[in-house]
């Protein structure tokens, strides 16, 4: 992969765009470094110097499956292939989690989650290999008690940090044991976050009536075909793949801040210039938030109303008084969502990128 240009510099160029053209020429400049999944294989089997029989000793599988995926003919198709190659070259957690959000569009592994947390620290200790990782699950499953229901005892990011410090399974099972409510409840702040923005679509600000979470989805405010994406997330915790996620995003009417933390919220990295997709996405919804500011504001006013937090409360203030003091003024073109001003940029679009971003939009 071309490591010539940051991401960030991809990033700022996108944003800075003026146009559907000035957009095509950043896709054009900066081609080389887009992400690749042969380029990225290819790169990761020299560096390690494995042959195909050691990694699929190694992984837990195929030759043939390695050999299509550097040949670019296929590319993994789960969650499950990109952490056995974590396994398979040796990586630690870190550089797993990368491998899965930025090549796979799945969630970094997850401390609150009890095979994600084993294969934490197995990968942190080295030497060890997919099928211990299922095995040591296997183990510590019998020590949770799905009938409990207590709060969890420390945040993620904790959790995770103790995982990486333990040395032997043993005293990951201890962990396990003393820890049972953090695996109880997994990814709140995502789930709250989702709910909130669903009761904020459908809230009425004058009235402060507030559509159930199904309604958002029964009468078109949110597409029909995220309704069980959306229940199995509220219900389970369950993370959808990015590019899924990055569908809701748009449906939800987030900002591009709000997608950041969206995505970041869900184990992932926030919208990657690399990507040809995300660094159109990365424009639209910069271009979106200049020429109908309205969609924001609006959207600040119904979160605010559901809410009814000091902190939302003071950034509606400060969108309001920005778009005062910029005079900002709306472009007449009918855009009523962010969804709308996608469909709108397609036509401008050369074919490959047109058919990308229409894939986004389902």
């Amino acid at each position: 992969m071309n490591e010539a240009f940051p991401t960030a510099v991809i990033r700022d160029a996108a944003e800075r765009a003026e146009s559907a053209q000035a957009l095509l020429e950043v896709l054009r400049q900066y081609d080389g470094a887009f992400l690749r999944w042969p380029e990225t294989f290819r790169s990761l089997m020299e560096q390690s110097g494995m042959s195909y029989v050691r990694l699929a000793a190694r992984s837990g599988l195929s030759r043939n499956t390695l050999s299509r995926w550097c040949a670019g003919s296929a590319a993994p198709r789960s969650r499950e292939s990109y952490v056995r190659l974590g396994f398979g070259f040796a990586m630690t957690s870190a550089q797993t989690s990368r491998l899965l959000v930025r090549c796979g569009g799945y969630p970094a592994l997850y401390a609150r989650d009890l095979f994600d947390a084993a294969c934490i620290f197995l990968l942190d200790r080295g030497g060890a290999s997919y099928d211990a990782a299922e095995a040591l699950y296997a183990r510590c499953l019998r020590h949770l008690d799905p009938s409990a229901d207590p709060p969890p005892q420390l945040a993620t990011d904790q959790a995770d940090a103790q995982i990486r410090s333990l040395l032997t399974e043993e005293a990951f099972e201890a962990y396990v044991r003393a820890h049972t409510a953090d695996f109880g409840r997994p990814r709140a702040q995502l789930r709250a976050f989702v709910r909130q923005r669903l009761e904020a679509l459908g809230c009425d600000p004058a009235t402060g009536r507030i559509r159930s979470v199904h309604g958002c989805f029964a009468d078109g405010a949110v597409a029909a075909r995220f309704e069980k994406d959306v229940s199995l997330l509220l219900r389970h915790g369950t993370v959808l793949r990015r590019q899924r996620l990055l569908s809701l995003g748009v449906q939800l009417g987030l900002s591009l801040p709000e997608l950041d933390t969206f995505l970041t919220l869900a184990g992932m990295e926030p919208l990657c210039a690399r990507n040809r997709v995300e660094c159109t996405l990365i424009y639209a919804l910069q271009q979106l938030s200049l020429l109908h500011p309205e969609l924001e504001l609006a959207r600040a006013v119904r979160l605010q109303a559901v809410v009814r937090d000091p902190d939302a409360a003071r950034q509606l203030r400060d969108l309001a008084e920005r778009y005062l003091r910029g005079c900002y003024r709306t472009e007449p073109d009918g855009c009523e969502s962010a969804a709308d001003y996608l469909r709108a940029l397609l036509a401008e679009l050369s074919p490959e990128d047109a058919d990308e971003l229409a894939r986004l939009l389902g």
